[in-house]
């Protein structure tokens, strides 16, 4: 293993990450805590690379168009 990648932002909108953007994170959880910066600190610490995935889009956004696929459609 040479490197690791992370979703820090998935399309429903959660974030593993504290943002002022939002309230649905992982700070506001029972985690409490940012768990990008551990995932980061982790791996480094063991000499692997890391990379990130962010979703930009966010079902939860008043802007995101509702279609036939977006969850709230079913």
């Amino acid at each position: 293993m040479k490197y690791a990648v992370l979703t820090t932002k998935h399309h429903e909108g959660f974030c593993l990450f504290d943002s002022k953007y939002t309230d649905y994170k992982s700070t506001n959880t029972a985690a409490k805590r940012d768990l990008v910066k551990e995932f980061v600190e982790a791996f480094r610490a063991e000499g692997l690379k890391v990379g990130f995935y962010y979703s930009l889009i966010d079902w939860h956004h008043p802007d995101f168009t509702i279609d036939r696929l977006h969850p709230k459609e079913k």
